[in-house]
């Protein structure tokens, strides 16, 4: 499963957007975002350590973008040793900054117990918080929680209602079924390549 997550990751590196409000950098008063997209330049370069080195930088600014990106080098072993923790750490700090990707990946870090025990509450919290803004992958595993009463009661309406809301709701069989082994292997979001 976990080759399978880490694949998943490589292939959708670019496809997360995400909103940033323009914060200070350790340059003055500049925009991040040329910082930014040296840092993800050097990521996709495969310079995961130039890249580790810019992303931290502007984290030390409280980047929520930047602190996301930092967990997903953590948490697949990019340039650095495998670290639950240190990605947790910087997960959360995106996820308390409204970065759903960030959420999502706590959901998904809580869930299997990555880094942390295994709460399904806690990972349905995240989820949650995540699908709130729209995040599809996390409306989806928040409706499979419900539909099958893990870490939230068993609810079938709204499981259903957070089925439609992902565009993932099809009554047959074949579809629910898919929908719940998609809980199992959930891949966490890319990192995040633009502050559009």
């Amino acid at each position: 499963m976990r080759a399978r997550r880490d694949a998943a990751v490589l292939r959708a590196v670019g496809l997360a957007l995400c909103l940033a409000a323009p914060l200070g950098t350790a340059h003055g008063s500049e925009s991040p975002a040329p910082l930014f997209q040296q840092a993800v330049g050097a990521f996709e370069a495969g310079r995961y350590g130039e890249a580790r080195e810019r992303f931290s930088a502007l984290a030390e600014e409280a980047h929520p973008e930047s602190h996301y990106n930092l967990g997903v080098l953590y948490e697949q072993g990019h340039g650095v040793t495998e670290d639950y923790a240190r990605a947790l750490e910087h997960y959360r700090a995106a996820a308390e900054r409204q970065v759903p990707e960030a959420q999502y990946n706590l959901g998904l870090m809580y869930q299997e117990g990555q880094g942390v025990p295994q709460d399904r509450s806690a990972a349905a919290e995240w989820f949650r918080a995540a699908a709130e803004q729209g995040h599809e992958p996390a409306m989806t595993n928040l409706a499979a929680l419900y539909e099958r009463g893990l870490g939230v009661p068993r609810d079938a309406a709204r499981a259903r209602d957070w089925y439609r809301r992902a565009g993932a709701w099809d009554p047959s069989e074949a579809t629910r079924r898919h929908a719940l082994e998609e809980l199992q292997v959930s891949s966490p979001s890319a990192v995040i390549t633009s502050l559009e």
